[in-house]
């Protein structure tokens, strides 16, 4: 997957894996939260969707939230945006 900015030129790209959706399903960004911190987890289409593994900065969000909290373990909060496909 690649992310661009078309006003600064920059992309960024990661590796994802095929999620399975339903056709007719609702297009949609949905996100992990930690603290105030939002990390990029699925991109879903009404056809197709893929699936972004935790990467480094996650895995540390994710520690530092749980070293907060006494070592319990610290579940993300799920958050999902509406997203409109196309210009």
């Amino acid at each position: 997957m690649i992310v661009r900015n078309w006003k600064t030129k920059r992309a960024a790209g990661a590796l994802s894996h095929a999620l399975q959706v339903h056709d007719g399903s609702k297009p949609r960004l949905v996100f992990r939260r930690y603290g105030n911190q939002y990390f990029l987890a699925k991109v879903v289409t009404s056809s197709s969707g893929i699936e972004l593994p935790k990467f480094k900065a996650e895995r540390e969000a994710a520690k530092a939230k749980r070293d907060l909290l006494t070592m319990k373990d610290a579940e993300p909060e799920i958050v999902i945006v509406n997203a409109q496909v196309g210009q």
